[in-house]
C-alpha cells in the first residue's frame, strides 16, 4: 500500500490569519493521525491560486471569503466549474456567509472566531469520509484497487495471500501476511490467528474459538490469541 498524498490550498489576505489557518491545520491533522504525506500551498490572491489549480491536483481548498479583488464566492465559482472533484471549506469572521456558502457545495464552513473546533470537525469529518486509503493488488498485467474498509480479512497459505472482500468476493496475490499487516498497521487489523489478519471493522464478537464477522462469517480464533483481540475490540470500539 503507498501512502496518500493530500495537497492541500489554502487562500487568505491577511498573513496573520493565514498563520493561523495553516498552523491549527498541521496541529489537527497530527491529533487525528492522518496517515499521508501532506503538500500545503499559500497563496493571498485568488487568480494565483486559480492559476495554480489548473496545474496542480489539489484535493482539498481554504477561501477566505473576503478578498480584494476575486473574492472567496468568485474563486469558488470558477474551481467548481474548471477542477471537478475539488473539496472546498470557506473560512470567515463572519457567520452569515454560512448560507450563501450553500450555494458552492462547499465541504465545510470554518469561523476564524472557533477556527480550533471547527477546524477538527472539517478535518475529522474529510478523513471519515473523503480520505478512502485503497490497496492495489496485481490483477493479469495491472492492478486492482481495493478499499481497505471493505477487506474482511485477509488468509495467507505459505506464500499465497487471499484478500476476502465484503461483497463475498476474493482477490488473490503473492506476498507475506508479516508484510501487509505493517502496510495495514495503522488501519485497523489484527491477528487473530497466525495465518489470518482480520478488519476490526467487521468483527461482531469475538468468541471462544471462533471469530464472527459481519455476513455470518466465521473465522477460526487462534488459542493464544483470544484475550488479545479481545482487548484489541474493545479499544477499538471505544475510539
Amino acid at each position: 500500500m503507498r501512502q496518500k498524498r493530500l495537497y492541500v490550498a489554502v487562500c487568505d489576505d491577511e498573513p496573520g490569519d493565514m498563520e493561523q489557518i495553516l498552523r491549527t491545520m498541521r496541529e489537527v491533522m497530527e491529533k487525528l493521525e492522518y496517515q499521508v504525506e501532506l503538500e500545503f500551498r499559500s497563496f493571498t490572491e485568488g487568480s494565483a491560486l486559480y492559476e495554480s489549480a489548473m496545474r496542480e491536483p489539489f484535493s482539498l481548498v481554504f477561501l477566505d471569503v473576503e478578498m480584494p479583488q476575486m473574492n472567496g464566492f468568485q474563486l469558488a465559482s470558477k474551481l467548481c466549474a474548471d477542477v471537478p472533484g475539488i473539496k472546498l471549506i470557506f473560512v470567515s469572521r463572519h457567520e452569515h456567509f454560512v448560507f450563501r456558502a450553500y450555494e458552492y457545495a462547499p465541504f465545510w464552513f470554518i469561523r476564524k472566531s472557533e477556527l480550533e473546533y471547527d477546524m477538527y470537525r472539517a478535518m475529522y469529518r474529510y478523513k471519515q469520509q473523503v480520505l478512502k486509503l485503497t490497496y492495489k493488488i496485481r490483477d493479469g498485467m495491472g492492478f486492482k484497487e481495493i478499499h481497505i474498509k471493505d477487506i474482511l480479512y485477509i488468509e495467507s497459505e505459505g506464500h499465497k495471500l487471499t484478500f476476502w472482500i465484503v461483497q463475498g468476493l476474493c482477490l488473490k496475490k503473492y506476498g507475506s501476511l508479516k508484510e501487509v499487516e505493517k502496510e495495514l498497521a495503522s488501519c485497523g487489523f489484527i491477528r487473530i490467528h497466525k495465518s489470518c489478519l482480520a478488519n476490526q471493522r467487521h468483527i461482531i464478537q469475538v468468541e471462544k474459538q471462533d471469530v464472527l464477522f459481519s455476513g455470518g462469517v466465521r473465522m477460526a480464533l487462534g488459542r493464544d490469541r483470544r484475550k488479545e483481540v479481545e482487548r484489541a475490540m474493545l479499544q477499538y470500539r471505544k475510539e
